[in-house]
């Protein structure tokens, strides 16, 4: 299932606990797997945090070969380890299986999960929280004890044998026998040989009914389809419309799907299918009909746009590695055939298509279209009235035919475009999906302006800037404002500190001013790429959302470092309260990590009318400060004065701006201090790897 995948990292080191509050049952062998959830552990959008777990990054969605020890707590208090599941995968997001309506985050190989014997639940574990990921000795060793055939969860065969030999040519026993196997166990292949059976004595309608939902689930739709085209000529009912509908939704068959649906006399009755007949009528004329696509038939709109005309972006190494700078996402993406495409393609919708900036996402996770999707689309362009293109990109060697048609086809079941582009950057095929569910091929990619009329949606007029406020403005009345809405003050950052605090946050987000050709302090400032709506994580887990500007700075070793810069006003924390602070994020591994946080409420200091210094004492997240002020002396003395780190003086006399000599100085030692952090965590983290 995860063979080949990029979003799926493999762990087997630790053991992972898992509280359950109610004792388990039995587990079912589903045709050689078995699931699990974590039982309400997942955060507020339903997703599992398996970076604040397993320490992955953040982009992984799956993590595998876990061992996993469900505990159950007794009505004594006491906590024991009920059961073990062995090379598990842990999905960030829900999945989903049929033929059993069920959702699950774990799942493992039914041979690898072992349910413990009652009269051997006696292991007592003891853990904070609801789970815990632990190397734990004594429970490695209970493990490994436990998990033996003896005790393995497996479907019995007996069943099929013994229920075959016991019904004999009863077809009333022999659908029983079905319902339990099939229904009741969920065993889709173990069923076979009883329907096989069955249909070898008779083909009533209750074994033909049966045979068709064993066909449907055993992912033969256009066999099942048969069956229940041939059922409902009999006898006209409308379930067997309703089951003729389900299986053209597993061919790809909406338009057909939704004909059918409309045609059932009692639409109460589709509500029983579990279908929301009501949100389907609104969504389907929007979906396409993959499989109704004929491939001969595309092959003759093949077109040629000039992708390979169009100029790729600026390379550059960003900590050690090649990448281009991507103009929608302006930050790093690593250098690859496909991506080498997409940045033509990126670079065609904005200057030839017209295209604004700020419609384009790229590498779009289905998951914000429905929850739970592993899948990202290349490009998406999006407006408030909905997605008007989806864009799929392969590599310059890949064909287009087969896979790649269906591939761009499903997603728009998911995403509804109205126009569709699959290219590897030679060979394009595009769609214009029409509201009656027909695929148009198309031999030209309209302008935006004409996807946005063909759409019925008016096009967005460029993002207005907003305009930056004098900080003679920031008086009483505008900081309250400023306070209550909590995205540049905390609600108890101290008053006099507002209005420098305020002139900084706006300082960052006005682009009026390049901040390049910086230099001091061993590093040097020297591409600005603007404002970027992204997130920075830091140690605690928590993460900052919102509005950054995005610096490219190389260090004292000439290595390119990625860095951005913001104020945000951060919500009550225990012991501190709201407090305010300059948050600055640098690329880690693809991903941006606060190395400081610099609390403008302790570290900002009014020396006199309308001038302040900022100073660091070089706290760090479980570290000594002490240590950080070494290292910097060490490495950039200039930066330490009276023992703390010297970020600068200013006056607030006028708004900070990128020409001014005292704010270059700063940003100098700003992003020189950020780059010794993590040059400091770095070394720290080899030195206990070797120990």
């Amino acid at each position: 299932m995860t063979k080949g995948r990029k979003d799926v990292v493999l762990l087997a080191e630790k053991i992972l606990l898992i509280k359950q509050l109610e004792l388990p049952g039995d587990y079912y062998d589903y045709d050689g797997f078995c699931f699990g959830d974590f039982d309400g552990l997942s955060e507020p959008d339903n997703s599992i945090n398996l970076q604040k777990i397993f320490g992955v990054p953040e982009k992984i969605d799956v993590v595998s070969h876990i061992t996993i020890a469900y505990c159950t707590v007794y009505d004594n208090g006491l906590c024991y380890i009920t059961s073990v599941f062995r090379n598990a995968d842990i999905y960030k997001w829900k999945q989903y299986y049929d033929p059993v309506y069920a959702f699950y985050s774990i799942q493992a190989q039914a041979a690898g999960v072992f349910n413990v014997p009652l009269s051997e639940r006696n292991f007592k574990v003891k853990f904070d929280g609801e789970y815990l990921y632990t190397d734990d000795i004594k429970i490695r060793r209970y493990v490994k004890s436990i998990c033996v055939p003896s005790n393995c969860v497996k479907f019995d065969d007996s069943i099929v044998t013994d229920g075959l030999k016991k019904a004999g040519n009863d077809i009333g026993k022999l659908l029983k026998l079905f319902d339990e196997v099939f229904r009741v166990f969920y065993q889709t292949k173990k069923s076979e040989p009883i329907i096989r059976k069955m249909l070898s004595l008779t083909q009533n309608d209750d074994v033909m009914d049966s045979y068709g939902i064993f066909l449907r689930f055993s992912n033969k739709p256009k066999e099942a389809l048969k069956i229940y085209t041939d059922l409902y000529n009999k006898s006209k009912a409308d379930g067997y419309l309703i089951l003729m509908a389900l299986a053209n939704w597993d061919l790809g068959y909406n338009r057909e799907m939704m004909v059918l649906l409309d045609n059932v006399s009692d639409k109460e009755k589709i509500k029983d299918f579990d279908i929301d007949y009501e949100y389907l009528k609104k969504t389907m004329p929007y979906v396409s009909n993959a499989e109704y696509i004929d491939e001969r038939e595309i092959i003759k709109y093949t077109v040629s746009l000039p992708f390979e005309e169009m100029p790729l972006p600026e390379t550059i190494k960003i900590d050690g590695k090649k990448k281009f700078l991507d103009p929608v996402r302006k930050k790093g993406v690593p250098v690859t055939p496909e991506e080498k495409v997409r940045q033509r393609v990126l670079r065609y919708l904005l200057d030839k298509c017209k295209v604004p900036i700020s419609c384009i996402v790229s590498e779009d996770s289905l998951s914000h279209y429905t929850r739970g999707s592993l899948q990202r689309a290349d490009i998406t362009v999006r407006t408030n009235g909905g997605t008007l293109l989806l864009v799929e990109c392969k590599e310059e060697d890949i064909s287009l035919n087969g896979g790649p048609i269906h591939q761009i086809m499903e997603y728009n079941k998911t995403i509804h475009s109205h126009y569709l582009l699959l290219t590897n950057g030679t060979d394009s095929y595009i769609f214009h999906c029409l509201r009656d569910g027909r695929i148009k091929p198309l031999l030209e990619l309209p302008s935006f302006e004409m996807m946005c009329k063909d759409a019925g949606i008016t096009a967005p007029t460029n993002n207005i800037t907003p305009k930056r406020p004098d900080v003679s403005e920031f008086d009483e009345e505008i900081v309250e404002y400023y306070r209550n809405d909590g995205r540049f003050l905390g609600v108890n950052t101290p008053i006099e500190l507002a209005s420098p605090i305020l002139n900084f946050a706006w300082f960052f987000l006005d682009t009026s001013y390049k901040l390049e050709n910086i230099k001091g302090y061993g590093c040097e400032i020297f591409k600005d790429c603007g404002i970027v709506n992204t997130k920075v994580s830091d140690a605690s887990g928590g993460r900052f959302w919102g509005e950054f500007r995005r610096l490219l700075v190389k260090d004292r070793f000439g290595k390119v470092q990625s860095i951005c810069l913001s104020v945000f006003g951060v919500s009550y924390v225990e012991r501190r309260g709201g407090y305010t602070s300059l948050v600055s994020g640098i690329e880690i591994e693809g991903q941006l990590i606060s190395k400081l946080q610099v609390m403008f409420d302790r570290c900002l200091k009014k020396t006199s009318d309308k001038h302040y210094i900022l100073e660091h004492n070089g706290v760090r997240s479980r570290k000594s400060k002490q240590s950080m002020i070494d290292y910097a002396q060490k490495c950039c003395p200039e930066l330490v004065r009276n023992g703390k780190i010297y970020l600068g003086k200013f006056d607030n006399s006028k708004n900070f701006t990128g020409d001014l000599p005292d704010i270059r100085d700063f940003l100098a030692r700003l992003v020189s201090y950020v780059i010794l952090r993590k040059e400091l965590a770095r070394t720290e983290k080899k030195t206990e790897l070797r120990f």
